[in-house]
């Protein structure tokens, strides 16, 4: 997945080592230790000597064949562990790499252990035992102790294993006991500290108590003498502020009128490019073809860039009207557009009405892809809110000079009476039944701005077919 995102190959390498840290199970690990490896080879082949100023090629390599033998050593895969643990150890002494050779020494008891060489691993043992006692790495002495206790035990020398579980307890008890002095040490500080702060809050609060008594006194006579000021002030207001409020509340009603059309508008653009993406995703989930997965991502894609879009359409409106609007031309091939519209549009057709895509002849048009697609998607969405039975068919038309695109359905049809009404801006929702709110508006700007035009042929419980006709050049 990281290299269709053309993730750069650091980001891969720090990725899986986070991943490697988390990894549920020794399986999942070496299949995070196979990508490291191949990343680590790819290091090779461009010359890459160093991630960063911390983290060097060479380094990596022998964390991830050390992570490979201590893998393998869970698995009972003893071959494979000591392969990849020579190669940890050659690596060490290659690139002289300090303070890791407690590491391999670990490994190769636990190898030992494992193949049933069980003196050679008490021997190593023994080894790591005086060189963390030397360091003062109390925790992991503690833990050593309890695997050579237990190796003992499998060796069968019990009595030296009773007396290295002793020496285990002992020890774990003094860790114990040394965390919680250190721990009572702390809380006794700790309240010695709170009392002392709490003696400095009592000072503090009786001078404050004092400073308020002379605040609330000046505050009293100041806010006296400004009570009487407001009295007169708010005489002079009154009839003043009366004006202003007659004139903002015609503001406010003009402002809940302009908020509830763009409410309209937001709910009605984006919810076309919203569902595609929705619906899409579970279809992905489930599909297993590479190929058809690949479509449906490049639809998502499509449509997660139409949402962007719509977003800022929303100011397009004031923008069609005031000849501001951009557009971005290209050739685009219309067999493909249509085809990917289908695809939409399919997943949202109500039961018992059938979607149907006409013939679509091979044609390139030069048009704003992002633009077409809008107008086109509403106009089918549109069709689908409005058609129960029957079918919906559009496609379209190509002439040397001209496309006509068209869509048909078999809804409910719109009266003559209102054919006209339903481009208009801000159009009430329930002057047509349920209304096209305005994405129609919005289209008829579009192609206005591109050259181009919409009309509509309807007749009540038959159905309507709405003609969309943009030039070729």
């Amino acid at each position: 997945g990281m290299e269709k995102k053309d993730v750069p190959l650091v980001k891969r390498i720090n990725i899986i080592r986070q991943l490697l840290n988390k990894a549920p199970g020794q399986e999942k690990k070496l299949e995070y230790l196979g990508l490291l490896k191949k990343y680590l080879d790819q290091c090779d082949r461009d010359g890459i000597v160093k991630l960063d100023d911390e983290n060097r090629v060479s380094t990596l390599k022998y964390t991830m064949n050390r992570g490979f033998a201590m893998t393998y050593l869970h698995l009972g895969k003893n071959d494979l562990a000591l392969r990849y643990l020579k190669q940890a150890e050659a690596l060490l002494k290659e690139y002289n790499i300090a303070n890791r050779q407690l590491e391999i020494k670990t490994i190769y008891a636990v190898y030992y252990w494992n193949i049933g060489e069980l003196d050679k691993s008490i021997a190593l043992y023994d080894e790591l035992l005086q060189c963390y006692e030397h360091l003062d790495r109390t925790s992991t002495y503690i833990n050593l102790l309890n695997s050579k206790g237990n190796l003992l035990v499998e060796a069968r020398r019990f009595q030296e294993a009773a007396e290295v579980f002793r020496l285990y307890a002992i020890k774990k008890d003094s860790l114990s006991t040394a965390n919680y002095y250190r721990e009572l040490a702390n809380m006794r500080t700790r309240h010695n500290i709170d009392k002392l702060e709490l003696a400095n809050r009592k000072l503090e609060v009786e001078a404050l108590r004092d400073r308020t008594r002379m605040f609330y006194l000046w505050t009293g006579v100041i806010a006296l003498v400004f009570v009487c000021c407001l009295l007169f002030f708010l005489v002079y207001l009154h009839r003043r502020h009366s004006m202003q409020l007659r004139k903002a509340k015609e503001k406010a009603e003009e402002s809940d009128r302009l908020k509830s059309a763009f409410l309209a508008n937001m709910n009605h653009e984006i919810r076309t490019p919203l569902n595609a993406i929705v619906g899409f995703s579970q279809v992905l989930i489930d599909e297993e073809d590479q190929e058809a997965r690949r479509q449906f991502a490049d639809i998502i894609q499509s449509n997660n860039d139409l949402l962007q879009r719509l977003i800022s359409d929303v100011l397009d409106i004031s923008k069609i009207e005031s000849n501001t609007i951009s557009l971005h031309y290209a050739e685009y091939d219309l067999p493909v557009l249509m085809s990917e519209i289908y695809n939409v549009i399919l997943l949202r057709m109500n039961e018992g009405v059938e979607l149907q895509l006409a013939d679509c002849p091979p044609c390139m048009l030069y048009i704003d892809r992002n633009r077409l697609t809008q107008v086109l998607t509403n106009l089918l969405t549109n069709a689908v809110k409005h058609t129960k039975a029957g079918f919906i068919r559009f496609g379209y038309e190509a002439a040397e000079s001209e496309v006509c695109f068209f869509v048909q359905d078999t809804g409910e049809g719109i009266p003559e009476e209102q054919q006209e009404q339903i481009f208009s801006r801000f159009v009430q929702l329930d002057d047509w039944n349920k209304g096209v709110g305005l994405g129609l508006a919005i289209c008829k700007g579009l192609l206005e701005k591109m050259n181009g035009s919409i009309r509509v042929t309807s007749k009540v419980g038959e159905g309507s077919v709405f003609y969309v006709k943009l030039p070729r050049v």
